[in-house]
């Protein structure tokens, strides 16, 4: 949570602790301090990913309560987003280049508007899209790697398609001034 308040008060974190204090009060529930830490950290989005690595049914107050389910932890539109709902995948199979322009496009859309894709062209589009929301520093990283390469590529088509279209001149000098001296004798 204090990775999500960077350069702040750490208002998420104290914002937790404050729910968990009130979770353990008579009013709030009289929880357990370990049943109340797992109650309130369901509330927050950020901590769902805690779920997925830790067994913690053993203090779990309501297992019928699905984690990431409230408010977020600070500024992170990454994590106050809801992307578990299902968004149908077309299957359609393209580059990666492609699948990155996909990702790229479709967070700049979520993050403008809040608005998940409606379709998918394939399952990797989507992990690219779900790593450009949660983590924009290292897609952009890998974004621009894949155009940096691309454009070099694309320059050394050139090189060649301009070297082959100078080969093909030389060669059809080379047929006329034969054809003429043919023509000659």
């Amino acid at each position: 949570m204090w990775a999500q308040d960077v350069g702040q008060e750490k208002k998420s974190y104290e914002k937790w602790e404050k729910r968990v204090d009130e979770l353990e009060t008579t009013e709030g529930g009289g929880l357990s301090r370990r049943q109340a830490i797992v109650h309130a950290s369901k509330e927050f989005g950020c901590l769902g990913k805690l779920f997925e690595r830790y067994d913690v049914s053993d203090f779990d107050p309501d297992p019928n309560l699905k984690p990431a389910g409230g408010p977020d932890c600070g500024s992170s539109t990454a994590q106050s987003m809801d992307l578990h709902g299902v968004v149908p995948i077309e299957g359609i199979d393209q580059s990666h280049r492609d699948n990155l322009v996909w990702a790229m496009d479709a967070a700049g859309a979520y993050l403008r508007t809040g608005r998940k894709p409606t379709t998918c062209p394939n399952n990797p589009s989507w992990w690219l899209f779900r790593q450009a929301i949660e983590e924009p520093k290292e897609f952009l990283s890998r974004f621009n790697q894949v155009e940096a390469k691309s454009t070099d590529d694309a320059e050394a088509r050139q090189r060649a398609q301009r070297s082959g279209k100078w080969a093909i001149e030389e060669l059809e000098e080379m047929l006329a001034t034969l054809t003429e001296e043919s023509e000659e004798q």
